[in-house]
């Protein structure tokens, strides 16, 4: 079993990012979306596991990759910060055919910093939302707690920072 945990758009700021290490030390892998704003040394080097970090719109190194398709516990995961594939409100048209091309069943994105865990008979979409600008009603810092078990059962959970 391993437990991911799974945000995005922290915007250089490492206070919440900092709460949710803390608050998940049962954690074993990170996967940062993107619009990590200079902060991905410090990211990949503050935990003890395997880090993945995505450019997003506002990154400018160009050594992270802006999307990044990978397999974990039998599942295709098709992760990207969102912006290049239009996903500006609710659209993920763009996104879900790009991901459906390389036959993922799990498809994350970012950059519209509200979230979203959509889990239909062919795919799953999430989006962590934001740790630092949160955009949904109530505007609560979150990020999702992926959980795959062994059998190739997963679960999402969106938390909320405390």
């Amino acid at each position: 079993m391993r437990k991911i945990l799974v945000i995005s758009d922290t915007h250089g700021y490492l206070d919440n990012y900092e709460k949710v290490i803390k608050q998940n030390k049962e954690a074993d892998y990170i996967i940062h979306l993107g619009d990590v704003c200079g902060d991905e040394k410090y990211i990949q080097w503050s935990v003890p596991y395997a880090v993945k970090i995505l450019r997003g719109n506002n990154d400018w190194n160009r050594e992270l990759a802006e999307k990044v398709v990978f397999e974990m516990y039998g599942h295709r995961i098709f992760a990207t910060h969102g912006h290049r594939y239009g996903v500006y409100g609710s659209d993920v048209t763009r996104l879900v055919y790009a991901a459906l091309q390389e036959d993922c069943d799990i498809i994350m994105y970012g950059h519209t910093h509200v979230p979203v865990i959509d889990e239909g008979e062919d795919y799953t979409i999430i989006n962590p939302g934001s740790l630092t600008y949160p955009r949904q009603s109530g505007r609560k810092p979150s990020y999702i707690l992926m959980t795959m078990e062994d059998d190739g059962n997963v679960t999402y959970e969106l938390k909320y920072v405390d």
